[in-house]
């Protein structure tokens, strides 16, 4: 039962994990991963494998809907964001509402977990609000609807929580990271490193952007100045940059976040999911669906390494009109063979 889950510190930590890797899961969803780029204009699409349809260009099945601005709360690209956010909130509830009473943490361990309970719901409610809210400055003093702010458990079928304006919404993302950077302790409650967990660094790093969005720019700049002078983490030099940016199984040098994939006690993948299901290109007839637009290419100067050299050129059997020819994509060089 989840009382007597939630009764030892082990419980705790065992729950907390579960969150992360909840999120990890979250973050690493399809639609997720490519849906402000596609929507953008920096994603576009490599040409069909399927026999039916080879290369056609088409949105893939997963965000159609959303691509073709005709989704549907019935059966939406969405769902899987949605209700894997509130799931994560509400397990961070759980968390927070009883900690306090663990008779076998001390203090510090109690404060630590609440700490990234805070941030993590404070990022769920902050990733729900840039997908199903309007942008802050849609209404005067963004007045709008945004989203329901869970700040405790909820029971299905009993509470029944109202929606709250943008404005209310960002006010709590802000608390809630604030909450959280107040009470860190420096002490990880799970084993890992810094930047795969949530930290007092990451948190404020987390608080910058959130302030960003809801136009709070002198106080996204002051946080942001915090982050980069007091982490302890330089900048990536401009040498480094190709190599750390392709390197398949390694983390950037400057990554003050980034969820681990999990893993099982044989040292094997306990996820099925891998971000280079998304961006991968193995061979002219085996590769992914994601490439880089040609509006986003054509944005750098010949000069600028984030260009081409980011980038694998491959030529693609494509249908123009009625005739096929290979036409060149361009697949990241950063999500390749690595999980």
């Amino acid at each position: 039962s989840i009382t007597e889950q939630l009764s030892r510190y082990k419980g705790v930590r065992e729950a907390l994990s579960g969150n992360y890797q909840m999120l990890s899961k979250l973050m690493m969803n399809e639609v997720n991963a490519v849906y402000a780029d596609a929507c953008g204009g920096n994603i576009s699409f490599s040409p069909s494998l399927i026999a039916s349809s080879k290369g056609i260009i088409k949105a893939p099945t997963r965000i159609e809907n959303v691509y073709s601005f005709s989704d549907n709360k019935e059966d939406s690209d969405m769902d899987a964001i949605y209700e894997e956010c509130y799931d994560i909130i509400n397990g961070c509830n759980m968390l927070i509402e009883n900690v306090d009473a663990l008779i076998d943490a001390s203090e510090e361990q109690k404060q630590q977990i609440k700490a990234e309970c805070y941030s993590m719901r404070g990022l769920c409610h902050f990733t729900l609000l840039r997908h199903y809210a309007q942008n802050y400055s849609y209404t005067a003093n963004a007045a709008h609807p945004g989203i329901i702010y869970n700040t405790r458990t909820q029971t299905v079928g009993v509470d029944y929580p109202a929606r709250e304006t943008v404005k209310q919404c960002y006010e709590y993302v802000l608390e809630d990271y604030n909450t959280a950077i107040a009470q860190f302790t420096g002490s990880n409650t799970l084993r890992g490193e810094d930047h795969t967990l949530l930290t007092a660094i990451n948190t404020k790093a987390l608080w910058a952007r959130a302030a960003l969005y809801a136009n709070k720019w002198q106080q996204a700049y002051d946080i942001a100045t915090e982050v980069i002078t007091t982490s302890g983490i330089d900048i990536m030099l401009n040498e480094d940059y190709v190599a750390e940016w392709e390197e398949p199984n390694a983390s950037i040098s400057e990554v003050l976040f980034e969820l681990s994939i999990p893993y099982n006690n044989e040292g094997e993948l306990a996820t099925s999911n891998s971000v280079s299901d998304d961006f991968a290109y193995r061979s002219p007839t085996d590769y992914e669906a994601y490439v880089a637009s040609g509006d986003l290419l054509n944005l750098f100067e010949s000069s600028d390494i984030r260009g081409l050299n980011m980038f694998i050129e491959a030529e693609l059997e494509t249908v123009v009109g009625e005739d096929k020819e290979d036409r060149p994509y361009y697949f990241t060089r950063r999500f390749q063979d690595n999980p």
